[in-house]
């Protein structure tokens, strides 16, 4: 008795590496996403300067109520 030659699933295989790159490609985004934040907060780049947006606030409300006078 001979034995059948095994037939593989090659659309198994196409899932396989799609899935993988998709899942690489995400995890770059989130990766470079997150470390960008991290930076961001370790070199404080989100620390305001209350003081000195207040001033041009009032700068510009200044400018904008001698314009209308």
């Amino acid at each position: 008795m001979e034995s059948q030659p095994s037939v593989s699933n090659r659309t198994g295989e196409g899932l396989s590496a799609l899935g993988t790159a998709l899942s690489l490609g995400v995890g770059a985004v989130f990766g470079f996403t997150f470390g960008q934040e991290v930076a961001s907060h370790w070199y404080q780049l989100y620390r305001l300067d209350t003081m000195a947006a207040q001033v041009k606030f009032m700068e510009c409300w200044e400018r904008k109520s001698v314009g209308q006078s």
